[in-house]
């Protein structure tokens, strides 16, 4: 910006002329203003005699949680946007810098210097300043602070004086925060305007690092990258040709990224570069892959293309998935890129190498793919590196990946990923150490330096005739005649022997596979990634088609299944035959319906939790003459050895416990068609989404049918929902008609849990239900036994299992007091702890109060309970903001349906969060203040993921309604008795489910006489309570 006087008034403008404020000077005509080398103050001389001072104000700064606000020269106003509270800082002196982020608040007034932590802005750390700053920079361990009497000093953030970074010939007192930047480890800083070289410092000691960096062109802007370490440490340079340049600050190597750019900058926590190019936002998602595989730089710069900022737009700030630009009018715009490459750096950072392929896989984004494929390869991880290259059809790239894996000796791959990083010194290194003699030779005459490789050969005293072999043979290829005078003098010397050299090459090889450190590494079919495997087909050196599809098996029956392993089968069947003993309302129905066979011919699909219990319903199904297809509802739910022992034994499954978003929707498709390509008669559901798939298809269908419209999984942010919408959208290529015909030969659906029904009922009220469905939820023997007694067992088996915490003495917050709820206060004031709930139905709440339960809102209770359990059903009951302000350690799980209750996608994206998996479905996030939460199952059924869900008695009650409400549904398919409507069970079948039950438990019966029956108006065999009885 800049200032213009004129008569009695000083306007402060942008550099277009635009101006953001004007103020009133009495001195007459202005002849003359200077700015402060601080650009805070302004001083101007007027034409009657007199001089006036000015200073900046209305200065706004942001990071990720805490806006702050410069009201005065004396006053800043502090508003956290999170906790949505607000402070006001006054000074006793006027602020000459402030400067706000990495968790921290820095505010130089004119004597002295304040820092507060932007979680706790009460006791700042205060020092003396010499002199008032001219610059202040942060990063995330330090700042630096510069005057004119002390220069610039290093000062960690309570305070203390690191070291003061000097250098002959630099101008500190003319420096601006575009000529320094910070890092952690190191300080870059010109010696002043109009230079063209870019000191280094280490900030632990302040001493110059070698040489200035020469860039030969009059430098604008410096910026060091801000994450990973010193060896990784890089810094982009923009020039006064507007070009972005690159520097690799260990290798001191550089490499061009870009023209046309005013200014660059660096993400705040992970190594991306953002910048305005060609009035459009670029972001490098991995820049330092420039100087290990120049070839994948342009594969990971990602283009917003629908930007336009406009010529001389700059990005100021880059922190999370938030790109803020300065424009040149002066307008502050902001941008939002994909967070998904934050995402992949924090994964690959806790060496979480499969999930970081997972995410990779779940957004399908190349560019994702090919920095996974950089920093995996540079990592040593070659399955992962396989797997990314093939992604992104590198076919030569996948081609050494593959080659390296085959390596029996470590030392060998390792060379072999250095020279990938353009290390050949490092590379040779290793093979001499490891006495690979012969390798490090070929080495360099695969890369035809035949001087080094000669050189080495004479100096190891071996493989001289190997290295005048290749070079003669390349100089026949290349129609030349020997003019190095070593290899002349050396051909002189040694006889070369065509077939020992090719001897004693295999012998070399032989030697190093028998040995080898190690087997070579399992890569494409034997990689860590459960269902996953990768079709190669490589003729003539290239890959014609790579594609990552997951493949159905065949048992010896002929069907078709998935499970993670076959031969848990026997495991599963014993626990199976356990199950059958108490679960005796299905057993029952065996007995009553198996002779008859009213399901033959039928076939049935289920979406359902693969669990021993459901094991038990699908072969009862199967008694009555079903055939069977099945998936589980929730992608941590599944037992292995239950899913093996069916597909064994009885039906198809494409269930295992660990599943991806995106391979749980395959397992979903499949359960629903059969192998000619048509659907189900029957469906049995738990939360809807086989239901939800089939409806989606039969829309889509409708529209492509009628327009050629086909679905855009971009539509929609729900990564399932595109995921659904990605499956349809294949569907329509093949068979444009599967999801209308498997809707129309449906009969009917029954639905098993609250979320579920509460979409049917959405449906129905609109419309578009396409087929019958049954309530089973309502049921009271559903609802009053698995939803109470079910939770009440699993929630603290759920808990124990997961964190064998003690729940006596605790503090339990419960959220909901349904029937779940009711259940899941009943088991923690059972185990000792004090229980609070929270509900917004009066009567719930009455209720709860009755039973002796205080009721209070979540916000009452984040500070001191230590579980929190949430319940209901709906979404959004426990945000991130809620968890930040949790006690260390605090248990959060969800044991209502969906992870939506808990903010799950929210957590993962907090500033600064770090998540450290403790167990399988066991992480704790840590805050940047230090304190963690415990998340259980990522936020979806705890008692599924950590334990084994409800017990077996509690789940025949369940499922007996199952397979009554399925024969209901099949037994009167033609009688019109059931319309495209939701139905609850009629009250006799209810009582009948329960009668079956009360055997096993040694219940017996009081029988009416009829003359009671007729008091009371009710059957002698009941049903004894009508419809609306509420139990």
């Amino acid at each position: 910006m800049f200032a213009a006087g004129s008569f009695n008034s000083i306007a402060l403008c942008d550099r277009m002329g635009w101006a953001h404020a004007k103020a009133r000077a009495e001195v007459g005509s202005i002849l003359g203003l200077a700015w402060s080398p601080d650009g805070m103050q302004l001083a101007g001389c007027g034409g009657g005699g007199g001089v006036v001072f000015g200073r900046l104000v209305d200065i706004r700064l942001e990071d990720r949680r805490v806006h702050a606000l410069l009201e005065d020269e004396r006053r800043i106003r502090v508003h956290d946007v999170l906790g949505e509270t607000q402070e006001l800082l006054e000074f006793r002196d006027p602020v000459v810098k402030v400067s706000l982020g990495y968790g921290h608040l820095v505010v130089a007034a004119s004597a002295q210097c304040h820092i507060y932590s932007t979680s706790n802005f009460n006791t700042p750390h205060i020092f003396d300043l010499q002199q008032p700053l001219h610059l202040l920079l942060q990063c995330e361990r330090s700042m630096l602070l510069c005057d004119a009497a002390s220069g610039m000093q290093v000062v960690t953030y309570d305070g203390r004086v690191v070291c003061s970074p000097k250098a002959a010939g630099m101008r500190q007192e003319l420096l601006s925060a575009q000529m320094v930047s910070l890092s952690p480890d190191t300080l870059a800083a010109m010696d002043g305007p109009g230079g063209s070289s870019v000191r280094l410092f280490d900030t632990a000691q302040g001493r110059q690092q070698g040489e200035p960096v020469a860039h030969g062109v009059e430098i604008r802007q410096v910026a060091l990258s801000q994450a990973g370490t010193v060896a990784e440490r890089l810094l982009a340079i923009v020039d006064s040709n507007r070009d972005l340049t690159l520097v690799h600050v260990a290798r001191r190597a550089s490499s061009k990224l870009a023209s046309n750019v005013d200014a660059a900058t660096w993400h705040d926590a992970c190594p991306m570069l953002a910048a305005v190019v060609d009035g459009k936002l670029v972001v490098w998602h991995h820049p330092g892959v420039a100087f290990v595989d120049p070839g994948l730089l342009d594969a990971t710069r990602a283009t917003r293309g629908d930007s336009n900022f406009g010529p001389g737009a700059q990005v100021s700030d880059f922190f999370g998935g938030n790109v803020l630009v300065a424009r040149a009018d002066g307008a502050r715009v902001a941008a939002w890129v994909p967070p998904h490459p934050a995402m992949l750096y924090e994964l690959v950072r806790g060496a979480q190498w499969d999930k970081a392929a997972r995410l990779c896989r779940f957004v399908g984004d190349p560019s994702l793919w090919a920095v996974l494929a950089a920093m995996a390869v540079g990592a040593g991880e070659l399955a992962v590196g396989e797997a990314a290259f093939a992604a992104i059809g590198a076919a030569d790239k996948l081609m050494f990946v593959q080659r390296c894996g085959q390596l029996r000796s470590t030392q060998a791959r390792a060379a072999e990923l250095a020279l990938y990083r353009r290390q050949p010194a490092e590379a040779e290194a290793l093979l001499l150490q490891a006495g690979l003699v012969y390798r490090a030779v070929k080495l360099h005459i695969r890369m035809h330096q035949w001087a080094r490789a000669l050189e080495l050969a004479q100096k190891q005293g071996q493989h001289v005739d190997t290295v005048l072999l290749h070079r003669r043979r390349h100089l026949q290829r290349c129609g030349q005649q020997e003019t190095l005078e070593p290899f002349r003098k050396a051909a002189a010397e040694v006889a070369v022997d065509e077939e020992g050299v090719m001897r004693r090459a295999h012998e070399e090889r032989q030697r190093e596979r028998e040995g080898g450190s190690g087997p070579p590494t399992e890569i494409l079919h034997r990689s860590p990634y459960s269902a996953i495997a990768f079709d190669e087909e490589i003729v003539a050196h290239r890959i014609a088609n790579m594609a990552v599809e997951l493949k159905k098996e065949q048992g010896a029956s002929g069907r078709e299944f998935k499970v993670k392993d076959i031969n848990e089968a026997d495991f599963g069947r014993l626990e199976i035959e356990l199950a059958e003993a108490e679960m005796p309302g299905l057993m029952a129905c065996r007995d009553e319906f198996g002779p008859s066979q009213p399901f033959k011919g039928t076939r049935i699909a289920g979406s359902l939790h693969m669990t021993i219990q459901t094991a038990v319903l699908i072969e009862t199904l199967v008694a009555l003459g079903a055939e069977v297809r099945w998936c589980s509802c929730n992608i941590f739910s599944t037992q292995d050895h239950a899913a093996s022992a069916i597909a064994r034994d009885s039906a198809s499954v494409f269930a295992w416990k660990g599943e991806t978003l995106e391979e749980y929707w395959w397992c979903t498709e499949q359960a629903l068609t059969w192998p000619d390509g048509e659907g189900a008669d029957l469906l049995v559901d738990d939360g809807g989404d086989a239901t939800l798939i089939i409806h989606e298809g039969v829309k889509a269908e409708a529209d492509f049918a009628k327009d050629g419209t086909v679905p855009d999984p971009n539509s929609t942010t729900n990564p399932e929902f595109k995921i659904v919408l990605s499956i349809i959208k294949e569907t329509l290529k093949t068979d444009p008609t599967k999801w209308t015909r498997m809707a129309k030969k449906m009969q009917g659906v029954s639905e098993e849990t609250t979320t579920g029904v509460k979409r049917l009922y959405e449906m129905q009220d609109a419309g578009t239900l396409l087929f019958p469905a049954i309530n089973v939820n309502d049921s009271v023997t559903k609802s009053k036994f698995d939803n109470v007694y079910g939770c009440r067992h699993s929630l603290p088996d759920g808990i124990m299992r997961a964190t064998d915490v003690m729940i006596a003495g605790k503090i339990a917050f419960i959220a909901g007091y349904g029937d779940v709820g009711k259940g899941c206060a009943s088991a923690m004031k059972a185990g000792g702890a004090r229980v609070i709930v929270s509900e917004i139905d009066p009567i719930c709440a009455l209720q709860a109060s009755m039973e002796g339960y205080q009721v209070l809102p979540l916000e009452d209770v984040l500070e001191t309970a230590d579980i929190f359990i949430t319940t209901t059903g709906n979404k959004d009951i426990i945000m991130a903001e809620h968890m930040a302000k949790m006690k260390n350690n605090a248990i959060v799980g969800n044991i209502g349906h969906f992870d939506n209750e808990i903010d799950m996608a929210g957590l993962y994206d907090y500033p600064g969060i770090k998540r450290q998996n403790i167990k399988p479905q066991v992480d704790r996030f840590i805050f940047p203040d230090g304190h963690g939460v415990i998340v259980l199952a990522e936020g979806r059924l705890l008692n599924l993921g950590c334990a084994t869900g409800h017990p077996s008695f509690v789940m025949s009650c369940s499922f007996t309604n199952q397979v009554i409400a399925q024969l209901e549904l099949w037994n009167e398919r033609n009688s019109g008795r059931y319309e495209k409507k939701v139905y609850v069970l009629p009250k006799h079948l209810d009582e009948k489910v329960a009668a079956l039950h009360l055997p096993k438990l040694g219940v017996k019966l009081t029988r009416l006489t009829p003359s009671q029956a007729t008091y009371i108006n009710v059957p002698v065999d009941g049903p004894y309570k009508p419809p609306a009885y509420r139990y």
